[in-house]
C-alpha cells in the first residue's frame, strides 16, 4: 500500500508480473521499496521507481561462490544506510545446531564478510528449535537498535 499525504488516500501498489510475485522479502534499497529473492545463484531485485505509475526496475546480481559453507543461503534484506549501503544480507535457509551467522555480500566490490551471531543456537528449549524444520523461523533486520529507555 502507499499513502499520499496530500490527498490522504491509500492506494494499492501493483507488484510486477512474473518471478517478482514470489519474492523472499521486502526491503529498502537506495531509499526505495524493493522486493528481493534468491534464484539460480543470483539475487533478484525489483525496485519501485514510481508508486503512482506502478513502475519497477529489475536488476540481478550474481552470488559469489560460497565454498567452505555447508549450507544453502537465502537473501533476507539489503543494507540501506551508512558505509555498507548496497550490501545484501544472506543467511542459511535452514537453522542448524552449529553456530549461527549471516553473510554480508557487496556486489559492487564482490566481497563477502561473515558475521557470527551469538546466543541463538544455544537455546534448544525455544520453539524455534523444534525438530520440525518447517517451524523454524528467522527474520533478519540490519541496523536494528534496541532502546532500553522507557518514558
Amino acid at each position: 500500500m502507499s499513502f499520499d499525504v496530500r490527498s490522504e488516500k491509500f492506494d494499492a501498489i501493483r507488484v510486477p508480473q512474473g518471478r517478482a510475485r514470489k519474492f523472499t522479502s521486502m526491503t529498502r534499497y537506495c531509499g526505495k521499496l524493493a522486493l528481493i529473492y534468491t534464484v539460480y545463484g543470483k539475487i533478484g531485485l525489483w525496485v519501485l521507481e514510481d508508486a503512482v505509475k506502478h513502475e519497477w526496475s529489475s536488476t540481478f546480481f550474481d552470488l559469489p561462490r560460497l565454498s567452505g559453507y555447508n549450507t544453502k543461503f537465502q537473501v533476507f534484506c539489503a543494507v540501506d544506510d551508512g558505509d555498507d549501503a548496497g550490501e545484501f544480507v544472506l543467511a542459511p535457509k535452514e537453522l542448524q545446531e552449529s553456530a549461527f551467522y549471516v553473510l554480508y555480500y557487496d556486489p559492487k566490490k564482490k566481497r563477502v564478510r561473515k558475521v557470527d551471531v551469538e546466543g541463538i543456537t544455544e537455546h534448544e528449549e525455544l520453539p524455534l528449535w523444534d525438530k520440525d524444520w518447517k517451524r523454524r523461523t528467522v527474520s533478519i533486520f540490519p541496523g536494528q537498535i534496541e532502546n532500553l529507555m522507557f518514558l
